[in-house]
């Protein structure tokens, strides 16, 4: 018995290694790969912000 939790324990360690790592993984691709274009996609929003024509209208009732 004792041989036998020995092996459950080990696999169950050796399967949280293999999922640790593919996590680990996946996070550097997105963070490499998919966040470095947020910073350009907001640059653009703001910079058509400052560049749009901005007009009031006063509208009587």
């Amino acid at each position: 018995m004792d041989v036998e939790l020995t092996s459950i324990a080990s696999r169950v360690l050796l399967e949280s290694l293999l999922i640790g790592g593919w996590v680990f993984a996946w996070e550097a691709v997105h963070t490499l790969f998919i966040d470095i274009f947020e910073p350009f996609q907001r640059s653009r929003e703001l910079q058509r912000f400052l560049e749009a024509d901005i007009s009031f209208i006063y509208l009587c009732k």
